[in-house]
């Protein structure tokens, strides 16, 4: 399960204390989280710069990443945020067929036509998101 959310300007504990939680609560699902802001070999994302070098690296470590995974757990929570890279994360999923499950809290991103037609699942909250993908990896792993 690749886990897609907020990263660049973000504090680096904030991050890694999501991803904690998050993990956790995909296990009782039985999914593994694919967390792209520890799982590459590039320096550390919030040493990341605005250069061309460093986004032509990063960017396709995370799509082969994203492209390992059976599901996306997305997270756009953050009001008024440009989210620039879920926004390509979730369109490169939907071409290559991998469902994707967003949770937007009170943002009133769930509104949004390209989110819904993109998204598998808009859901609120994450744990709504949570039993839309115990839901569907029962019914995928039983087809």
């Amino acid at each position: 399960m690749y886990f897609a959310r907020a990263m660049d300007g973000e504090p680096r504990d904030g991050i890694l204390q999501t991803a904690a939680v998050v993990r956790k609560e995909l296990r009782f699902i039985d999914a593994e989280m694919i967390d792209p802001f520890t799982a590459s070999e590039l320096p550390a994302r919030d040493e990341c710069t605005d250069s061309v070098e460093f986004a032509n690296r990063i960017v396709p470590d995370d799509l082969a990443l994203l492209a390992t995974a059976d599901a996306i757990l997305m997270d756009m929570t953050i009001p008024d945020r440009n989210y620039i890279g879920c926004s390509c994360e979730l369109t490169y999923a939907h071409i290559m067929n991998i469902p994707v499950f967003t949770y937007v809290g009170d943002t009133g991103y769930e509104k949004r036509s390209w989110l819904i037609y993109h998204a598998t699942v808009v859901t609120k909250t994450r744990s709504q998101c949570l039993d839309a993908l115990h839901t569907w990896g029962a019914t995928s792993i039983s087809t």
